[in-house]
């Protein structure tokens, strides 16, 4: 788990979180421009950098509002675990410090789930705010819209990735075996008798 001056960190590296909780503040304006800067910037994230983004934006969304519906109280939930989960390898891996394939591997192994998830919550959250916060109605909408959107991409990525280390992993097991056995591949034929 990542402490405050972590989390600020990777904020301010994603900087999307840090926009909406700006508007939210009502210290910056949800005009075109920026609602399509906010696509762009999200669409051009890796997959797991935007499940990050999307669930500290989220987050900034349901924080302000939770007390205001189940969903956004659920989306609250959601969006803390999705940080507990990843931000901290995100921010490993950030500074160029080692991380483990095999964790990298297993955490990643979820993002697609996590993102159809937190897009899901979103959309409810949608309905929840269009009465309250026209402004945070639309930064939901817009998260919810980007993680619909790179589910898909992660769920292709991160399949091809692994079907590349199945057939990795499975020619280093075979090909011993096949040297193994190719030495064990001698018949022996019996000698001609001399008459």
């Amino acid at each position: 788990m990542l402490d405050k001056k972590e989390l600020a960190s990777v904020a301010n590296r994603l900087q999307v979180p840090l926009i909406i909780s700006d508007i939210l503040a009502g210290e910056g304006e949800l005009t075109d421009d920026v609602h399509y800067a906010l696509h762009s910037v999200i669409s051009d994230l890796q997959p797991d950098s935007a499940l990050i983004c999307i669930a500290l934006g989220g987050l900034k969304i349901a924080g302000a509002h939770h007390i205001a519906s189940p969903a956004l109280a659920v989306l609250k939930i959601q969006c803390e675990g999705v940080i507990d989960d990843y931000a901290g390898l995100w921010l490993r891996n950030a500074e160029k410090e080692d991380v483990a394939e095999h964790d990298a591997l297993d955490a990643l192994s979820n993002v697609s789930e996590d993102l159809e998830g937190l897009s899901d919550l979103l959309a409810l959250a949608v309905d929840s705010l269009q009465s309250k916060n026209a402004d945070a109605a639309a930064l939901a909408k817009i998260l919810s819209i980007q993680a619909k959107s790179h589910a898909v991409i992660a769920d292709e990525l991160f399949g091809a990735l692994y079907s590349e280390i199945s057939a990795d992993m499975a020619e280093e097991k075979i090909a011993p075996v096949i040297a193994g056995n190719m030495n064990d591949n001698v018949i022996p034929f019996p000698a001609k008798r001399q008459a």
